[in-house]
């Protein structure tokens, strides 16, 4: 891990933007983080440019609670570049999820109910597995 830049805010919290490899972040730690202290890693749906101010009021009121925050640039988001595995998983998730809700909105015995399909979307969404066409 790299620091490229520093700034104290007013607060004391420390926030230090660095890249781990390409990948750049930003870490934020408590004033009194004199010790080793809880890490939370804070997701974003956007670019991490994007996504900053929102960002830096969570991880600041991290810090002030005496935990550290980080945020790292997504694949294909900023300035990572695209990931053509990722991409197809993406497409191929929004598949899944125009049909599963063509399949909801149908009457007869082979609807599936609204519940069911938040629950397939959910643990398919969380899942390893490769979603796509069987």
């Amino acid at each position: 891990m790299k620091f490229t830049s520093e700034q104290r805010h007013d607060d004391g919290v420390l926030e230090r933007e660095f890249t781990l490899g390409t990948i750049p972040g930003i870490l934020w730690t408590p004033a009194s983080a004199s010790t080793l202290v809880p890490l939370i890693l804070l997701g974003h749906p956007g670019g991490l440019r994007r996504m900053c101010p929102r960002l830096a009021a969570r991880a600041r009121h991290a810090a002030a609670a005496g935990f550290a925050a980080a945020t790292i640039e997504f694949p294909g988001s900023g300035d990572r570049p695209r990931n053509p595995a990722t991409e197809q998983a993406v497409a191929d998730l929004h598949r899944a999820i125009e049909a599963a809700s063509a399949a909801a909105s149908r009457p007869g015995p082979g609807r599936i109910g609204r519940r069911c399909l938040r629950a397939l979307l959910f643990s398919r969404s969380n899942s390893t597995r490769e979603v796509g066409p069987s």
